[in-house]
């Protein structure tokens, strides 16, 4: 068991973390930042500067 738990550490740290991740914000763009738009609007409106567009 610990030796699975070791490997899956790992894969999150070495695998998930620097390839996949950086990845899938690069292909989803805006829209991975979603949960923070409906957040400004709910305290009224503040605004956030606009994010830089990649590409």
């Amino acid at each position: 068991m610990g030796l699975s738990l070791a490997a899956a550490v790992l894969l999150d740290a070495f695998v998930i973390r620097v390839v996949i991740l950086p990845a899938l914000m690069l292909l989803l763009g805006n829209a991975c930042w979603w949960p923070s738009r409906g957040m400004r609007r709910a305290r009224g409106g503040a605004t956030a500067p606009p994010l830089a567009k990649v590409g």
